[in-house]
Formats: C-alpha cells, sequence, structure tokens
C-alpha cells in the first residue's frame, strides 16, 4: 500500500491523447487510465506533475527536446491546440471535484517537481511514509529509494534494490545516462554507448575502444553537460 502517488501527468495526457479519436473525450479517458494503473498498487492520495515550458535546461542547451514541435502542419498544431483545452479541463476537475493536487512550475518538468515531492517523502508537505512514482520515463529511475518505489506501465515496478542491483545507486544511473545521451531529449551521448556499455564503463570493464571513445567525450565537456541536463 502506498500513501501518495506522484504521477507524470504530462506523460499520461500524452498517452490517452494518442489512443482517442474524439478529443473531446480524453478528461474521461485520463481518469479511468489513472484508476487503471492505480488499482493494483493500492494507493489512498495521489498528486499530479506536469510540464511547463519554457524550460530552464533549453536555455543551456537550445538544442534540448528542440525537435518535438519542429515542422508541425496547420492541422498537427490546432490538434495540439485542443489537447491544450482538455489539460486545463483535466487540471479543473482534478482539483475542483476529486480534491486532490495538480501543480506546474514554469520552467519545470513533471520530473523536476516529482523531486521536489519525493525528497518531502516523510515530511510535513504531503505526511506521506510511502510513496510511488508513476511515468514512462526511465529517466525518473533516479528519484527512487528507500519508501520510494517507481512504477512503469507495462514494465513493472522499479525498487531502491533494483537501482542497486542494475546500476549501483543514483548517482551511478545518472552518469550512465550521461554517456549514452536520451535521443527522445535531443541530448546526445557517446557514439555507439548506450546504457549497458556506459554501465560497463562505469564498473571498469567497458572494451578498450569504448573507453577511448567516452573518455574523450568527458574531455569534451559532453559528460558535465549531459549530467547537469538530466539531474
Amino acid at each position: 500500500m502506498y500513501d501518495l502517488a506522484i504521477i507524470d501527468g504530462s506523460y499520461l495526457a500524452h498517452k490517452v491523447r494518442h489512443s482517442l479519436s474524439d478529443i473531446n473525450s480524453m478528461p474521461g479517458a485520463f481518469f479511468d487510465e489513472i484508476e487503471r494503473i492505480l488499482g493494483p498498487l493500492n494507493v489512498e492520495s495521489m498528486v499530479l506533475c506536469w510540464d511547463r515550458g519554457p524550460y530552464f535546461r533549453a536555455r543551456e542547451f537550445p538544442a534540448y527536446k528542440a525537435h518535438r514541435y519542429e515542422g508541425l502542419t496547420d492541422s498537427e498544431e490546432e490538434a495540439l491546440r485542443l489537447f491544450y483545452i482538455q489539460l486545463d479541463r483535466i487540471k479543473e476537475v482534478f482539483g475542483l471535484v476529486m480534491h486532490q493536487r495538480s501543480i506546474e512550475l514554469r520552467g519545470l518538468e513533471a520530473d523536476d517537481i516529482a523531486a521536489s515531492i519525493a525528497n518531502c517523502h516523510g515530511g510535513l508537505v504531503f505526511d506521506s511514509t510511502r510513496s510511488v512514482l508513476i511515468s514512462s520515463d526511465g529517466d525518473w529511475c533516479q528519484l527512487v529509494r528507500a519508501g520510494v518505489d517507481f512504477y512503469r506501465p507495462g514494465k513493472g515496478l522499479f525498487t531502491d534494490v533494483d537501482l542497486i542491483f542494475e546500476y549501483g545507486g543514483a548517482a551511478e544511473f545518472v552518469a550512465a545516462k550521461a554517456l549514452a545521451g536520451d535521443s527522445s531529449d535531443n541530448i546526445p551521448g557517446v557514439e555507439g554507448v548506450g546504457m549497458k556499455t556506459a554501465v560497463k564503463y562505469l564498473g571498469g570493464k567497458a572494451s578498450k575502444a569504448k573507453t577511448e571513445a567516452i573518455e574523450e567525450f568527458m574531455m569534451l565537456g559532453g559528460y558535465a553537460r549531459n549530467v547537469n541536463l538530466m539531474k
């Protein structure tokens, strides 16, 4: 049982959006999806976290997520406009009708807000003793710790034990991501290096060729830039 579910509202809204033929049915489908996900997790309360641009990371690295809305057609832009109208409806219902929290801050993404909430875990802000993060974004793994689990729909539950077993800890996870990069966010990493190879490198087990490529990437500043973007 979890006292609090910290939900990536932006991820969930886009997931629901792409499953519908009628955008006007989005609020109902959104809450149905929340109920479906939370059912087996046995959650007492929840908070929705939202992305709200322009993101502060784009000021540091202009290419950050710049590819997502490039070259949209007029019909795609109109569909996006209607989507944001439905988002406003969802946020209104969530707060006024369901009496649950919904948080967005200009310049921040859902995982930034989730990190702050997770860090308040067990404190006065949400008075929670056990929380679960919900998103499809693997970057949320770095927020996992004792008392804060991570549920990825379709992939299952990820705990602090899993984090240590697979990566060694949150810092090691961020280091591996910084080397591998993140194509979905338009963050380049070392060419030919994915998470598995990055983890091998951090454990001193990468091949000589991969090690040389990684160390060159680090020397040129790519690693330090990516660490700042991924935290």
